[in-house]
């Protein structure tokens, strides 16, 4: 195993000679069994060689319940931990715990969210009490009073210094009110997420990832006619020189559309997740075209004959004109669409995948997953 390192790049060169490189964005990632994790993550082979990678996905929640512990003389008799929640169940006037972040990076901000419902509670005259914070930044406690009651908070942090081992308490005081059980659901991510942006749980078998090439454009898809901005539908009675495409999901970026001579790029359309109309560009027929999108989303897209005469063949036309949107500002060679979709086992692993595209990403469109890829080694 030799390592190449060329100017400004570094890289895997292995014993026949094909290069693996992991990218996590635009960061490379390199080094002896690469591993990388994220939203999207691509692997570029400068040798279109046939290499066994190791996928995973996992929920993108820092709070691991396994590294749930008690506290202060904290008298609980049983913890049941599922994926979904910790059951706290005492039969005690307070259950204080905590579980470990590995580690929390200096002026990075991360969204705690937390949801406890208490049951079996006691009667009595004081409120049960429940608490959810990071050991260096207390936050005041809830009071409840009912069985069945639920209490939710959603608060940033931002740290100023690297915390290792960072412990994030959860606490149930009862006052009066002896012996009642609480039932916890805690969620750390990085960034500054709203209720609306957050997945407090993630099932590995509801899950699809895809393997694609670079070239997102799935040219077999199409609809006949041009795309109407103000509500997305198609106008097909019209342009019998413009083709759109179907809907095709893209994560949050940047992207590049290309294409050969004889052809012109109109719009870009935008869609939420309920095929609602929430944006456009005007590309102004500007070949290549690169635009950046915000957040998660469909688009399609128009094509058009430049020369405005009717389309003899609307299934080869994508084809035939090359047409193909790939990540990042640059426009690349053509490669033809390729993409397969797979399901995770239970525990996360997703069997089969190798890389076999001299450019391959990763994607998965399910909120609140981190897709793992590490490379195993050469076919």
């Amino acid at each position: 195993m030799s390592i190449y390192k060329g100017k400004n790049n570094a890289a895997l060169l292995r014993k026949d000679r094909s290069v693996v490189e992991l990218y996590k964005g635009d960061t490379r990632i390199f080094g002896y069994n690469s591993k990388v994790s994220g939203e999207k993550i691509s692997v570029d082979n400068v040798h279109p060689v046939e290499h066994k990678m190791r996928v995973s996905v996992r929920t993108e929640n820092l709070a691991d319940y396994s590294t749930v512990e008690d506290w202060v003389m904290s008298p609980v008799e049983d913890i049941i931990i599922t994926d979904e929640y910790m059951d706290v169940q005492t039969t005690n006037i307070w259950a204080y715990n905590y579980l470990t972040i590995p580690l929390l990076k200096a002026n990075t901000t991360y969204t705690l969210w937390f949801e406890v419902e208490i049951y079996d509670r006691n009667e009595g005259t004081g409120a049960t009490k429940v608490s959810c914070y990071f050991e260096s930044d207390e936050k005041s406690s809830i009071a409840l009073y009912n069985n069945g009651e639920k209490a939710t908070r959603l608060f940033t942090y931002t740290p100023t210094q690297d915390k290792i081992d960072e412990k994030l308490y959860f606490n149930t005081n009862e006052g009066s009110a002896v012996g009642a059980k609480a039932k916890w659901k805690i969620l750390v991510i990085e960034g500054n997420h709203t209720l609306d942006t957050i997945t407090p749980y993630v099932d590995p078998t509801a899950v699809t990832v895809g393997r694609y090439g670079k070239n997102l454009f799935k040219t077999t898809n199409y609809s006949k006619g041009s795309i109407l901005i103000a509500d997305g539908s198609i106008n097909t009675g019209v342009a019998k020189y413009i083709e759109t495409s179907d809907y095709i999901p893209l994560k949050a970026g940047t992207y590049t559309i290309s294409y050969k001579n004889g052809a012109n790029l109109r719009y870009v359309c935008l869609f939420n997740q309920e095929k609602e109309v929430t944006g456009n560009f005007w590309s102004g027929r500007k070949n290549p075209y690169t635009f950046t999108i915000n957040e998660d989303c469909f688009v399609r897209i128009d094509i058009e004959r430049a020369d405005n005469v009717a389309i003899d063949n609307y299934d080869t036309f994508f084809a035939d004109f090359e047409v193909q949107l790939e990540p990042g500002k640059s426009a690349t060679t053509y490669e033809e669409y390729k993409g397969e979709t797979y399901n995770p086992t239970a525990e996360g692993t997703v069997e089969g995948i190798t890389s076999t595209y001299p450019n391959m990403t990763l994607l998965s469109y399910t909120p609140g997953v981190v897709i793992e890829c590490e490379y195993v080694s050469d076919e």
